[in-house]
């Protein structure tokens, strides 16, 4: 039986025990490992002003966070000030998760939603990664930034994205290309442009050729060196 009258201190086998409850309400039971009364009184108070403050249990401290928080604070200092066009996938992420507690995004629920922009949406692999990407950045900004304490896409594989369809073009095509752009202003103009001159003659000296090269050897060393304008064209994969 306690011998002591503060609430919440109590004593057993002459040992000084505390009682209070948590951010939950659950009733916690603590040693003081003491047998002062004025310490267990300490300690009391001092965890009382712990869970007032959410700093005694610090892994759930983050379990009232909701995504939406965490989306929002990543959105502002980090996601809309970025190359990645984020601007229109965004929605979608918040739209799906924006009603969820930060601790209910677990690496299944993460899954599933992937899943159903496969399936149901049809996307290809490389959206359906740019989405995964989204949530991954939001949880990982988080994480550095102190505002949660684990991310759960670390969890998610991205999904296998198809092999890349560019190629060099061989000379033949490159000539195909050339006449059909040789009518074309801007692709004249391009050619003419003092960069490309000067790059000319500059080539062109130090074979110790004549300065003014005409169209057709363009395109002859051009042909020859087959140059990568994958970048910019695009012809169907041979067979």
């Amino acid at each position: 039986m306690s011998r002591y009258k503060t609430k919440g201190v109590y004593f057993r086998d002459g040992v000084a025990y505390i009682r209070y409850q948590d951010e939950r309400g659950v009733d916690v039971r603590e040693s003081t490992k003491q047998r002062s009364a004025k310490v267990a009184e300490d300690i009391l108070a001092k965890r009382k002003t712990e869970v007032a403050t959410r700093t005694h249990f610090p892994t759930r401290a983050f379990d009232a966070v909701t995504f939406a928080e965490l989306a929002d604070y990543w959105w502002q200092a980090h996601g809309s000030k970025t190359r990645s066009q984020f601007d229109y996938l965004y929605p979608r992420v918040l739209e799906h998760f924006g009603e969820k507690r930060a601790r209910e995004v677990t690496p299944d629920v993460v899954d599933a939603f992937l899943e159903h922009l496969a399936t149901e949406r049809k996307l290809s692999a490389s959206s359906v990664n740019h989405h995964r990407t989204i949530v991954n950045g939001i949880f990982n900004f988080a994480v550095k930034r102190g505002r949660f304490d684990r991310n759960p896409v670390a969890a998610v594989r991205q999904r296998p994205e198809p092999p890349g369809r560019d190629r060099i073009v061989s000379p033949a095509e490159f000539r195909m290309l050339w006449d059909k752009a040789d009518g074309d202003r801007e692709c004249v103009r391009s050619w003419r442009s003092p960069e490309r001159r000067r790059c000319g003659r500059a080539r062109s000296s130090r074979c110790g050729g004549n300065a003014s090269i005409s169209r057709t050897r363009r395109t002859r060393r051009w042909s020859a060196r087959r140059p990568d304008i994958s970048a910019t064209f695009r012809f169907p994969s041979r067979s």
